[in-house]
């Protein structure tokens, strides 16, 4: 019997693959879900499906909980327990399921892939704050003084997936890191690619900028580029409903307003899938800023959608994307008022639209997932 436990964040994605496990049908299967938390009574901002069948408990009881469920096999929702893993039974197995903040932005003075993150002006916005600096620094001293701990307890998980495949290559430059590679991606069994290639594509001429409210978006410097393009009577759409300071929010909205006037719309709330997908109908342009992996699934979304999609040309995203053959294009070169104002050809809407099932359909998803439970039971058996 796999007796599985997923250990997650407080995030959108959950949900959804608390869905999609719980449809695999397996008899073999016991799913467990862990938030990790001192407040025993934590209330959830975005985890609303899975919250009846979560499990609240602190980092210094999750060995006693092992233990005391049976655990075989622990699925990292997103890097954790670094304190507590090199601590794990060597028989029961861990997966990594890396969202990107864990491999980009971790640790904080050298981050396992190291890249510049931010363009020059939302750098500049970012660093104007006292008290942004300090935390940074405050960041980079813990991140510099775990070190030793941090490598102890990456070496220690067995298999990792990125969410793009050049990811695991480019752990691999970590001297700490031993994991094998396995393949899973989220999705929802009710997203907007239905898998449907006949299904109507976006039919606005807005303008999306950005999938939250992360600097890593980028915003400042995208917002810059667009308002050269004298774009009349264009809205610019931004989702600032998450993942970022509310000063940062702040200071985002007004140099939106002040660029774009009454075209611009700051979305703050968070919304359901079904309004969230009526907006990128209206976009058939999308513009994503950001340097490292973020925001597949709103790119995605996109694709499928038949908005043409812009990124930097330097980005993880586009260098990938651009290897699997998807038709996407560059900030820095293909970001022009013609290339805005002249959609995708119905051609190529539907080119893209088969290469998003050729590598992102619900058949090979689920594939991988029950993949990865047969590797798991697979060393039960071997134990």
């Amino acid at each position: 019997m796999i007796n599985l436990v997923h250990i997650v964040y407080d995030d959108k994605f959950i949900d959804d693959t608390y869905e999609v496990f719980n449809s695999l049908n397996r008899k073999d299967l016991i799913n467990r879900y862990v938030f990790i938390s001192n407040n025993i009574n934590h209330s959830f901002k975005y985890l609303k499906k899975v919250v009846s069948n979560i499990d609240i408990i602190r980092e210094e009881d999750f060995l006693y909980y092992l233990e005391e469920k049976s655990i075989n096999a622990i699925m990292l929702h997103g890097l954790n327990l670094i304190n507590i893993i090199p601590q794990i039974k060597k028989h029961i197995k861990i997966f990594w399921l890396a969202w990107g903040f864990d491999i980009y932005s971790f640790p904080s003075d050298k981050p396992f892939i190291p890249l510049n993150l931010y363009r020059p002006l939302t750098k500049k916005n970012t660093e104007s704050s006292f008290v942004n600096r300090l935390r940074v620094l405050h960041g980079k001293i813990v991140s510099f003084c775990k070190r030793k701990k941090i490598g102890k307890a990456i070496s220690r998980i067995d298999y990792f997936s990125g969410v793009l495949p050049d990811e695991y290559q480019l752990m691999k430059n970590n001297s700490c890191f031993k994991a094998k590679e396995v393949v899973f991606n989220y999705f929802s069994t009710d997203a907007l690619s239905s898998e449907d290639l006949n299904q109507a594509y976006c039919e606005g001429n807005s303008i999306q900028v950005g999938n939250s409210a992360n600097p890593t978006n980028n915003h400042i410097d995208l917002y810059e580029v667009i308002s050269k393009l004298n774009l009349c009577d264009t809205k610019i759409y931004s989702f600032l409903s998450y993942s970022g300071s509310q000063d940062y929010i702040e200071n985002v909205k007004k140099y939106g307003e002040k660029l774009f006037g009454n075209n611009y719309i700051a979305i703050t709330d968070f919304l359901p899938l079904h309004q969230y997908e009526n907006i990128v109908r209206k976009c058939n342009n999308v513009v994503m800023g950001h340097e490292r992996q973020q925001a597949m699934g709103n790119i995605y979304t996109a694709i499928w959608a038949g908005c043409k999609v812009y990124l930097f040309e330097t980005s993880v995203t586009y260098c990938c994307l651009k290897q699997l053959g998807f038709l996407v294009f560059t900030i820095e070169k293909d970001l022009t008022k013609q290339n805005i104002q002249q959609d995708l050809t119905d051609k190529e809407k539907l080119y893209n639209r088969k290469k998003m099932l050729e590598y992102h359909s619900e058949e090979i998803h689920y594939k991988s997932i029950n993949n990865i439970l047969d590797l798991i039971e697979n060393n039960i058996e071997n134990k």
